[in-house]
This record gives structure tokens, sequence and C-alpha cells, in this order.
């Protein structure tokens, strides 16, 4: 097995044994990642991959999106939704030619890292309870 399989194996099963509160943390590190990369590649000129960076983290924002159940998660949910929102709002513009992109990051960057905070808080509260 080659590095990239057996690297592959090991997410597959590390996802597959992970709470929620432990995906999400997954999901929010990995976006958060990738919106520091577009924000260096837009500082060292280099737009393309940054474009590329910024819609990756859009696709994430999405998909934690999608999966807020504002039904039955009451208002919390709802301003979870409105929190997504802005998030891909403030990507969007980062990526028109005449916006600065750094101030856009930045504002999306704040947002996605205040979360990642509070599912940690999470995590770790439902790790307490498991032990």
């Amino acid at each position: 097995m080659n590095n990239y399989m057996a690297y592959q194996k090991a997410m597959t099963d590390r996802i597959g044994s992970s709470s929620t509160e432990t995906l999400m943390v997954m999901l929010f590190e990995n976006a958060i990642t990738k919106l520091k990369q577009a924000d260096e590649r837009f500082k060292m000129q280099q737009r393309i991959p940054a474009l590329e960076a910024v819609n990756k983290t859009i696709k994430i924002v999405d998909a934690l999106m999608e999966h807020v159940n504002t039904s039955e998660g009451g208002d919390v949910a709802v301003k979870l939704v409105q929190l997504y929102h802005y998030t891909i709002h403030e990507l969007s513009l980062a990526v028109l030619p005449k916006e600065d992109p750094v101030l856009h990051l930045k504002n999306a960057l704040a947002v996605l890292e205040s979360l990642l905070q509070a599912w940690k808080g999470l995590e770790k509260k439902q790790n307490e309870e498991r032990s």
C-alpha cells in the first residue's frame, strides 16, 4: 500500500469512527486552512490558486449550511444559517477584481474561527461525558 492509500484509509477510519462534534471540528479546520491558503495566495499575487482555495472554502461552508436543521434548531439554527450566508457573501466579494480580498477573507475567517471554537467546546464536553 502506498503512502497516499495509507493516508486515505487512516482518514476514512477516523471519519467513520468520529462523533458529529469531531467531524464538525474537522470540517471547520479544513475550511480555515483553505481560507488561510487563499489569503497567502492573494498576497503573493497568485490569483488562480487563491480562487481555487476560496472555492473549496465556499463548498465546505455550503455543505455545513445544508445540514443545519432550521425546523428543529429554532433561533440558533436560523442565526447559524445567517452566519454561513454572511461567510459565503464575504468569500464571494473576496474574489471580485475591484475588492480587497484580504479584508473579506479576514471577515470570513473571524466567523469560521468563532464557530470552530464553539464546536471544539462541544467536542470537549462530549469527550468528558464519555470518560
